[in-house]
């Protein structure tokens, strides 16, 4: 049986074309899963290098949850936000929201909020017992017009 050397570079070429198409659809999708969002409303102003260092630590500590990274983390910060807790205004108070496409075990969760706590208790001064972390695991999470 002949074969055809052209035919041959053309579908081993089809082949490996598929698999490395597989392979960035599947590493993508990881990544794209792993998609966390921290949102801070804090009482205090926060200074734009306050905020680079804050980012930048929040960017380590996501880390301890399995999976998640900087690469695809969202911050938001609200600085000056008021906040109130049994009918008494926080001088100096935060409530963090951690929200996470997809889930995290509890001990996970317990080593961030350890970690939230402590970077902001050292960058802004906020005491850990005024400092609320809220956790939510997402399902459905949206980008460049579609879910995934």
């Amino acid at each position: 049986m002949e074969v055809n050397i052209a035919t041959f570079i053309n579908v081993t070429k089809m082949y490996i074309i598929c698999n490395i198409k597989e392979i960035i659809t599947i590493k993508i999708g990881r990544r794209l899963k792993s998609m966390p969002f921290i949102g801070s409303k804090v009482s205090v102003k926060i200074s734009k290098e306050k905020e680079v260092i804050i980012k930048e630590k929040l960017g380590k500590a996501i880390e301890l949850i399995p999976g998640k990274s900087e690469t695809f983390l969202m911050i938001g910060f609200e600085d000056e936000y008021s906040l109130y807790f049994a009918g008494e205004k926080l001088e100096k108070g935060a409530f963090i929201e951690v929200k996470i496409f997809g889930k995290a075990s509890k001990d996970a969760y317990e080593k961030l909020t350890a970690e939230i706590c402590n970077i902001y208790e050292t960058e802004l001064g906020i005491p850990q017992n005024k400092i609320y972390v809220k956790y939510e695991e997402v399902n459905e999470w949206g980008w460049n017009g579609k879910n995934f």
